[in-house]
């Protein structure tokens, strides 16, 4: 903008036009990021062609999760509601049955988004073996459901990721093949911008049950004053940190479910319906139903999302 105040006047059209142009390819560069093109490639996939010939395509997702819980109190997802959803496990010594500890999301045929501390050595459980996709009820054998397991081959944290500390809490998995998308298993897209609605939907998996199921409901997403002010007794070398940070909560009266699992998804969703768009990472929280958790953003990682799990496009 300086540039245009030493221009002569019969300069200024011609500096507004290449000022308007330049921004016009920032813009388009915005929309043509790796993560927008393959959140348009997975969308695409959900449409098939109709009966009646050249009509319209028929989306093939099996419900429309664009609405909101109409309840606030934690249900239990619906088969193929959640198909980015994955569960992360341990040995544990025995490879036939892993010790499900942490939730991720599915963000492309490789790749599963987490928490840091769910990628890193864990120094009770080891390094995360296996993820579960497709999966509902892991008890069960009639719940609509496709699960597949895979061996991870691959664990990365966020390059500025400690386990003592509680910043840039974020970190991807590889798994050892390519999944195949299916109505059970699709990938969730990355966002394009910051977090920036009052509530999300929450996703996360019932480990306190004596069946394990995914759960879903809505998320109350707090003002920065008040989540700084949730965690002002806690060690926090820099309180919570709003550029990479938020706090959230279940709405829900039942005060059941204060221990979520490291992981779990603030989604929501696009004009199209059944696509999600993962905001937020469960980063850490407390044993309290008072006070809310805090989940890593998104946004914030997108390029380096993108330099890992599409490094050549």
């Amino acid at each position: 903008m300086l540039v245009l105040v030493y221009l002569k006047p019969k300069n200024f059209i011609i500096a507004f036009i290449l000022l308007h142009y330049v921004c016009a390819i920032n813009a388009d560069e915005q929309l043509a990021r790796i993560s927008a093109k393959k959140c348009a490639e997975y969308t695409e996939k959900l449409y098939e062609p109709g009966k009646i010939p050249n009509g319209p395509h028929v989306l093939k997702c099996p419900r429309n999760t664009t609405a909101e819980p109409e309840t606030p109190p934690l249900q239990h997802a619906a088969a193929k509601e959640f198909p980015h959803f994955a569960l992360i496990g341990y040995e544990k010594g025995n490879a036939n049955k892993p010790h499900w500890a942490c939730v991720g999301t599915l963000i492309s045929e490789v790749y599963v988004l987490t928490s840091g501390n769910c990628v890193i050595n864990n120094t009770i459980l080891g390094l995360p073996q296996y993820v579960l996709l497709g999966d509902l009820d892991t008890d069960s054998e009639q719940d609509d459901a496709a699960p597949i397991q895979l061996n991870i081959t691959g664990h990365i944290p966020h390059p500025d990721f400690t386990s003592s500390n509680k910043y840039n809490n974020i970190g991807l998995l590889k798994l050892e093949k390519p999944v195949t998308f299916s109505e059970y298993i699709r990938p969730a897209c990355l966002p394009d911008t910051d977090v920036n609605v009052p509530v999300l939907i929450g996703s996360s998996w019932d480990f306190h049950d004596k069946r394990k199921y995914v759960l879903k409901a809505v998320l109350k997403v707090y003002e920065h004053p008040e989540c700084q002010n949730a965690y002002s007794s806690h060690k926090l070398p820099r309180g919570i940190d709003q550029a990479i940070q938020f706090c959230a909560a279940y709405l829900s009266p039942q005060n059941d479910f204060s221990e979520l699992t490291s992981g779990s998804p603030a989604l929501s969703y696009s004009s199209t319906p059944c696509t999600a768009i993962v905001n937020g990472i469960l980063s850490f929280g407390t044993t309290s139903t008072l006070i809310p958790e805090v989940y890593e953003k998104v946004f914030p990682y997108v390029t380096w999302i993108e330099s890992v799990v599409w490094p050549s496009q």
